[in-house]
Parts: structure tokens; C-alpha cells; sequence
């Protein structure tokens, strides 16, 4: 990212005219995301992490 915009303006800018939609479905199970993101030496990082084995569902998948 070195010499642009920093990458909070850049998301900011994305986001800008971003309206959000309800969706209507009778089944629909409420859910979240986060999404951590950071700069590093003007470089964009993203965290994942990798569900254990001990899980009840989606063992060792990338979250």
C-alpha cells in the first residue's frame, strides 16, 4: 500500500454508499463474520485461524 491510500480509507471508501438489505427466509439463522484486518510495514494482513479437531462441527477448517 505504500504511496496510496491507507487501507481504513481505502475499506472506507468501498463502503461508502453501501446500504444493507433485509433478507426475508423463514429458516434463516442469524450469524456474524469479523473480519480482522491490519497494516503492517504499509502492507495489508489479514488473522485466520484453524478450528482444532475438537470441535463439533467444521473440524480443521480455516475460520
Amino acid at each position: 500500500m505504500a504511496g496510496g491510500a491507507s487501507l481504513l480509507q481505502q475499506i472506507r471508501d468501498f463502503l461508502a454508499d453501501y446500504r444493507p438489505q433485509r433478507i426475508s427466509q423463514d429458516r434463516a439463522t442469524p450469524a456474524a463474520v469479523l473480519l480482522l484486518l491490519y497494516e503492517k510495514a504499509d502492507e495489508p494482513y489479514i488473522v485466520l485461524t484453524r478450528r482444532t479437531e475438537d470441535v463439533e462441527h467444521h473440524k480443521g477448517e480455516t475460520s
